[in-house]
C-alpha cells in the first residue's frame, strides 16, 4: 500500500474540501474532505464528464459536480445524484503522528 501525506490536513475544517496530488500524472488527484471531524478521500473527478469535484459544492456528506450537479458521497464515493455515470473511487485515510 502506498501512503501519500495530506498537506495541512490538521487545518482542514469540518465541511471543507481540498484536492491533493497523489502522483505524477495530470489526473493523479484525490478529493479530501473533513466531515464530522473525520477525513475522507475519494476520486477527484466526476464520473459523468470528468469535472474536477474540488470546484463543486460540498453539501453535508455529498459533493456536487460543478458542471451538471451529479452528487457523490464523500464517505463512500457512491453516486447520490444523477447524471453521474457511476460512483467514484474511495481511498483509505490513515492518521499518523497527529
Amino acid at each position: 500500500m502506498i501512503y501519500v501525506p495530506i498537506p495541512n490536513a490538521d487545518q482542514l475544517e469540518n465541511g471543507t474540501m481540498m484536492e491533493v496530488k497523489v502522483g505524477e500524472g495530470e489526473k493523479d488527484k484525490v478529493l479530501v474532505t473533513r466531515y464530522k471531524d473525520k477525513l475522507y478521500a475519494i476520486g477527484a473527478f466526476c464520473s459523468h464528464f470528468g469535472a474536477p469535484l474540488a470546484q463543486g459544492m460540498l453539501f453535508d456528506d455529498k459533493v456536487l459536480c460543478p458542471w451538471h450537479a451529479a452528487g457523490f458521497s464523500v464517505t463512500s464515493g457512491a453516486q447520490e445524484y444523477y447524471p453521474g455515470a457511476d460512483g467514484v473511487p474511495k481511498y483509505e485515510v490513515v492518521q499518523q503522528d497527529g
